[in-house]
């Protein structure tokens, strides 16, 4: 589906659409990145001191890398079309104060 551009939203739609997307952006972030990012990390840290080092594939290192570089161009996408809502936000309410 093809998303609107910012300034084809009414004042009151920009704030309700910056919203949907702030709540988005938590929640993707909550059970999405940082988890595929804990995953990661563990699967390449060193062994502690005395303990053995598993033995992790090579495949299973990309997979995982994979996975946190595909979720962090979706939160970049999240992260740019909330802050052009807000920056949108702050141009009308400018406008308005103004009385222009």
């Amino acid at each position: 589906m093809q998303e609107r551009p910012v300034d084809q939203y009414t004042v009151r739609e920009m704030f309700t659409e910056a919203e949907r997307l702030a709540r988005e952006l938590s929640d993707h972030l909550e059970k999405g990145f940082v988890p595929k990012v804990g995953a990661l990390a563990r699967i390449v840290r060193p062994p502690k001191a005395g303990e053995e080092s598993p033995l992790i594939e090579d495949g299973v290192v990309r997979t995982h890398s994979a996975q946190v570089l595909e979720s962090d161009q979706f939160t970049e996408k999240l992260y740019d079309r909330l802050h052009s809502f807000c920056e949108a936000v702050e141009k009308n309410m400018d406008r308005i104060i103004s009385g222009g």
